[in-house]
């Protein structure tokens, strides 16, 4: 007979252990195929359980002999679901597991369809996916690609994504990526500036003060560029060749032939005015930053441009990593000194030590003074050989051997032969 404390210690410790069992099921509930077998285990185990522990009460504590017949049962209940809990992550790694795929969007027909040139069935083909899928991004953005490009409705696919990105739950990416696709087909299927700089724009007014925000700033200010290249191909010009100069290979220089080297200053000023327009334009502000330096022989104002893009805030890591190394490239062509150099590549290691960009720092670190001894050395000027004179002039010398006479030879006159084949 068994004593009263050690029964309500079993009970304990066996509802403690069924309670954890119970929230592992319930928590695989969610993700299997047979949830109505898993609710019919336990009705039956609940069932057996209450109906065993009132029977034992009932009885003074005392176990029956059916008990292990119970068990048994309950085990053979339980056998199935309890190996495929404990051994089907492994199993499924072979056989591909028991539950069902989860349900995606199939646009194979659509791009087949595409293939042929069935655009209206491609389109339909994708709508058809996006009733099932509905804000499924790619094929949104496959709709519209095909309206745009294969059926020249520019309209159409801008009204598609335009839906689209309607939908608050659309991330910021997604709506990014929307935007400066319709900017790119305003470009390229109308040669619009105007609509494709509305697009980018749509991104700047939504995510304001964001590294989104920047690109699209960026690429805004780069379509006064892309005006002139469309310019170009509407109205091509012809280009004038200049006259050839006379005689050039008898020039005792070759200094004349060098093209004409556009004024610094001025260029900087162009480059001033157009970052007073567009100031978020990183790529024209790197390159007024290196002809500050190398052109102006200005350092303190590279040095200005560079670190007003460093502290833009929400700029990419790994721009920011770049910008850095241009400023060490300019200060070490520029004695700037080891000490500026060694602290302008430690802020990349210390700000952005998960980026590859580190790993160079530090090598560029442990060769520092390697580097600004190879810069800061004079560049030896490059002499040419010594030559025998009137060389090629000579014609039909046999080699000549040490100690042997001298060999008398004719020149012969041009298109004369000199002797038998």
């Amino acid at each position: 007979m068994i004593e009263k404390p050690a029964v309500i210690w079993v009970a304990v410790v066996s509802l403690a252990w069924l309670g954890g069992i119970t929230w592992a099921f319930l928590r695989a509930l969610g993700s299997r195929s047979d949830r109505g077998g898993l609710v019919f285990r336990w009705l039956i185990t609940v069932a057996l359980y209450a109906g065993a522990v009132a029977y034992v009460v009932k009885l003074d504590y005392r176990i029956p002999w059916w008990t292990a017949a119970g068990m048994t049962g309950l085990f053979v209940l339980w056998t199935p679901a309890v190996r495929r809990l404990l051994f089907m992550p492994w199993t499924s790694i072979f056989d591909g597991g028991v539950e069902p795929p989860k349900p995606k969007p199939l646009y194979s027909i659509a791009q087949a369809k595409r293939q042929q040139g069935l655009y209206v069935e491609a389109a339909q083909a994708v709508r058809e996916q996006l009733a099932k899928f509905r804000g499924d991004f790619r094929g949104v953005l496959l709709l519209a690609q095909i309206q745009a490009e294969d059926m020249k409705d520019l309209d159409s696919a801008e009204l598609t994504l335009v839906r689209h990105c309607a939908n608050p739950k659309v991330s910021p990416r997604q709506y990014a990526a929307a935007m400066t696709q319709l900017a790119d087909w305003h470009l390229q299927v109308e040669q619009d500036t105007c609509s494709a700089r509305l697009a980018l724009e749509r991104i700047i007014e939504r995510y304001p003060e964001s590294e989104l925000a920047l690109m699209a700033a960026q690429r805004v200010a780069h379509l006064e560029g892309m005006d002139k290249i469309l310019e170009a191909k509407r109205n091509p010009r012809r280009i004038v060749m200049p006259e050839p100069l006379p005689n050039a290979g008898l020039l005792d220089t070759a200094l004349i032939l060098r093209p004409v080297q556009e004024d610094p200053a001025r260029l900087a000023a162009q480059y001033e005015q157009h970052l007073a327009e567009h100031p978020h334009d990183s790529v024209v502000r790197e390159e007024l930053a290196v002809l500050y330096a190398d052109g102006l022989q200005r350092l303190d104002l590279a040095l200005r441009e560079l670190a007003r893009m460093i502290s833009t805030p929400h700029q990419p890591p790994q721009r920011v990593a770049h910008w850095l190394n241009v400023l060490a490239n300019l200060q070490i062509r520029h004695g700037a000194g080891y000490e500026a150099v060694r602290q302008t590549l430690e802020k990349i290691v210390t700000d952005f030590p998960e980026l590859p960009a580190a790993k160079g720092a530090r090598s560029r670190i442990n060769h520092l003074k390697l580097e600004m001894q190879a810069v800061a050395a004079p560049k030896p000027d490059k002499k040419l050989g010594v030559y025998e004179n009137n060389i090629g002039l000579k014609y039909g010398l046999p080699p000549q051997r040490a100690g042997a006479p001298a060999v008398e030879t004719e020149t012969p006159a041009p298109g004369r032969s000199t002797g038998e084949p």
